[in-house]
């Protein structure tokens, strides 16, 4: 049987396609709001496919214990509950300089966007090279919607790592219904 949750893994995954894509702020934060809708969806749709069947139940309920105590599946049900309930997330795009030294490709960290210091609360060292060959590179976007333990992460990264933990739930499902 072709579980619905699937497809509203697949929707989470063009939206996070999208938000790699984007550019302008405006966007990336609507598709960021999709994103996190679809992707809390799919346990939803899950649930909604499966309960009442006692094999499912009994598998679901250590499942649900397991992202209970996943500070990654907490983290985005409480950053959709904000976006969905309260107001978009402010984000800040992260920008690593870059240079064509082999030996030394980071330079520095810098972070511009809505209240711009919110997140990126201290700055990496800056390491002065001579030389014109420096280039300023966009490498992702933070947001203050999730906690301490991944506020520094670039949130695309943050949320491939959990549309991969979603498709794993999935997977596991699919192995244990056959």
């Amino acid at each position: 049987m072709t579980l619905l949750a699937r497809e509203k893994l697949d929707e989470a995954q063009y939206f996070l396609d999208l938000m790699t894509e984007t550019k302008a702020k405006p966007e990336f934060r609507f598709n960021l709001s999709a994103f996190l809708s679809a992707a809390r969806s799919v346990t939803i749709y899950l649930q909604k496919q499966y309960t009442g069947q006692p094999e499912f139940d009994e598998w679901y309920e250590e499942k649900q214990q397991e992202m209970r105590d996943s500070s990654l599946f907490e983290a985005m049900k409480e950053a959709r509950n904000h976006t969905l309930k309260e107001s978009y997330p402010r984000i800040q795009e992260l920008y690593v300089e870059t240079t064509s030294i082999d030996e030394i490709s980071e330079i520095s960290i810098r972070a511009s966007g809505i209240n711009s210091g919110d997140i990126l609360r201290e700055s990496a060292p800056h390491i002065d090279i001579p030389g014109d060959d420096v280039e300023i590179q966009k490498v992702g976007v933070l947001s203050n919607i999730l906690d301490e333990e991944y506020n520094r992460k670039p949130l695309c990264e943050i949320c491939r790592e959990y549309l991969e933990e979603l498709d794993i739930l999935l997977s596991e499902w699919e192995v244990q219904s056959d």
